[in-house]
C-alpha cells in the first residue's frame, strides 16, 4: 500500500495519490503479474481540483500486456477515461474517451518550439496493439482552440486506418466551413508521418517560431 502526498504552497499545488500493489503468479502459465488498485486520489492546482477515480491496472511482469479497468481523470466539468488492454496483439485495444477535456497541458511539450496551445475536446480514440505498431482510429471534436492567444474555429480530428498502406490517415476538418485544414498520415512502422495544411489568413505571430 502506498499513500503519497505533496504540497507546494508557492505554486498553490497540492495532491494525494494512493494505490495498492500485489504481485501474482498464474497457476497454469506461471506468468507473473502486478495488480495495481488505484484508490481515490486528488490534485489541486490554483484551486482547480482534479480527481483520479478508483481503478485497477494489471501489468504482466515482462511488459507484454497491460489491462486497464476504467482509469478516469476528472476535473471541473471534464474527464478523460482510459480502459482496455495494451499489448502487441491486434485483437487487444485501448479506448480513450474525452468529455470536454482541456488539452492545455499539451503546452508542456509544444512550448519548447514556441507554441502555447489550448482546446476543449470531446470524442474517442481506439488504439489496437498499442505496444507494437499501433493501429489508431479516432473521432474527436475540438472547441475553444487557441494557439499563442489566437483563437481558431472549431475543428474535428479524424483518424482512419489505411489497411493497404498500413498507416493512419489523419484529417483536421473545419466544422463550420467543412474545409480540410490539415491532411496527412502517421505510420507506426518506422515512426513516419506527413502533414499538409491549407490555412487562410494566418497571423504572422504563428509563423514567427519558424523564422
Amino acid at each position: 500500500t502506498l499513500s503519497l502526498g505533496f504540497e507546494d504552497v508557492a505554486k498553490e499545488q497540492f495532491g494525494m495519490l494512493g494505490m495498492m500493489a500485489k504481485f501474482k503468479r498464474d497457476k497454469l502459465s506461471r506468468a507473473r503479474s502486478i495488480d495495481i488498485v488505484v484508490t481515490p486520489s486528488q490534485y489541486i492546482n490554483h484551486s482547480q481540483e482534479w480527481r483520479l477515480d478508483p481503478a485497477r491496472i494489471k501489468i504482466e511482469v515482462d511488459s507484454s500486456r497491460v489491462d486497464i479497468d476504467r482509469l478516469c481523470v476528472s476535473g471541473p466539468k471534464q474527464s478523460l477515461t482510459i480502459s482496455g488492454v495494451a499489448s502487441r496483439e491486434r485483437g487487444d485495444s485501448v479506448l480513450i474517451k474525452l468529455d470536454n477535456f482541456d488539452l492545455s497541458p499539451v503546452s508542456m511539450f509544444t512550448s519548447r518550439v514556441g507554441y502555447d496551445v489550448g482546446a476543449r475536446s470531446n470524442g474517442s480514440a481506439t488504439i489496437k496493439s498499442l505496444l507494437h505498431e499501433p493501429q489508431i482510429e479516432a473521432q474527436i471534436d475540438l472547441d475553444s482552440i487557441n494557439v499563442n492567444g489566437i483563437y481558431a474555429p472549431s475543428q474535428k480530428a479524424v483518424s482512419n486506418w489505411d489497411f493497404e498502406q498500413n498507416r493512419a490517415r489523419v484529417f483536421i476538418i473545419d466544422r463550420e466551413s467543412r474545409d480540410t485544414t490539415i491532411r496527412g498520415y502517421y505510420q507506426p512502422r518506422g515512426n513516419r508521418y506527413y502533414a499538409a495544411t491549407r490555412i487562410k489568413n494566418v497571423p504572422m505571430e504563428l509563423i514567427s517560431p519558424f523564422l
